[in-house]
């Protein structure tokens, strides 16, 4: 499922311009249970959004499109 975000979404490069102004984390909650916990993962893949104070500003479980209206609503400033 993480895989298929990658490949599928975050690799597109209207995505990719709409993060630029964002710094991006993978975390592999098999390696990292803690995060998992702490950030309330449920389900796989979990796109979280955090604004430079660490609120939470979007998430998204499950699979996610580059026309996501989220991601569009980014891109367009």
């Amino acid at each position: 499922a993480c895989k298929a975000l990658d490949q599928q979404t975050l690799s597109s490069a209207e995505v990719q311009s709409a993060l630029q102004d964002y710094v991006q984390v993978k975390i592999d909650t098999d390696l990292s249970p803690d995060s998992g916990i702490y950030y309330q993962i449920v389900g796989m893949p979990t796109l979280i959004v955090l604004d430079s104070t660490g609120k939470e500003i979007f998430r998204s479980v499950g699979p996610i499109s580059p026309s996501d209206p989220f991601i569009l609503n980014i891109a367009s400033g």
